[in-house]
């Protein structure tokens, strides 16, 4: 199946490639020397600080690569910015927390006003409706 071997190309980074790095902590130090390299060159920074860019970023290349639990860095980095950043750019109110209603939602529910003779005799804020108690099948009902 093709789906097999591409789980197989994949799984191929996790492999060790010399003591505790990776085939994937070798493409991060790759990448990350091959980018501190070029920047310094740009820069036209002498010999010694363009070897402590270098390796400045080949040990960042390593360190975004380092799996821990099973995540690297880099995708840790990628899940909370891709769930804060929203959150953060936010403005308008379209992130709703559980129970609290917003200008998107709109008031939880207007008050309740029991009137008597035209004239208001009660006002109630919040209607608690019993909940139908769920059997351990996920039928409704009660104990069985």
């Amino acid at each position: 199946m093709p789906y097999e071997h591409l789980e197989e190309f994949l799984e191929r980074g996790d492999e060790k490639f010399f003591g505790p790095l990776s085939i994937t902590n070798l493409g991060g130090a790759l990448l990350g020397g091959g980018l501190g390299y070029q920047a310094a060159s740009m820069l036209g920074l002498p010999l010694g600080l363009t070897a402590a860019s270098t390796l400045a970023l080949v040990c960042l290349g390593i360190a975004l690569t380092w799996r821990v639990g099973g995540m690297t860095a880099l995708s840790r980095i990628y899940w909370l910015l891709r769930f804060w950043a929203p959150r953060a750019l936010d403005s308008h109110g379209h992130f709703v927390e559980a129970g609290r209603p917003t200008a998107a939602t709109g008031p939880a529910r207007p008050p309740l006003l029991l009137r008597r003779g035209g004239r208001t005799a009660a006002r109630v804020d919040a209607v608690r409706l019993p909940t139908p108690m769920l059997a351990d099948d996920g039928r409704a009902g009660g104990e069985q």
